[in-house]
């Protein structure tokens, strides 16, 4: 996958998008864009746009959802 994409299963995907959700008026404030493509193997990646003053890195840490390193590119 390109580079500045995490991996996400199903369920930690879920997981960031209720996060999303629920801090919408936070991220808006810190100009939090994201794109995100599904993989063939049902997983999905996410990368936060260059514009936005929060790293994902950030955004995880806050959602302590425990990625794994060996699924982060950053």
């Amino acid at each position: 996958m390109s580079e500045g994409y995490i991996k996400f299963s199903k369920n930690k995907f879920r997981d960031f998008e209720y996060y999303i959700k629920k801090n919408n008026e936070e991220l808006y404030k810190n100009q939090i864009a994201y794109e995100v493509k599904w993989g063939d193997n049902e997983f999905y990646y996410v990368r936060l746009i260059d514009d936005s003053l929060m790293s994902l890195k950030d955004i995880l840490k806050k959602m302590d959802i425990g990625v794994d390193k060996s699924d982060i590119n950053l």
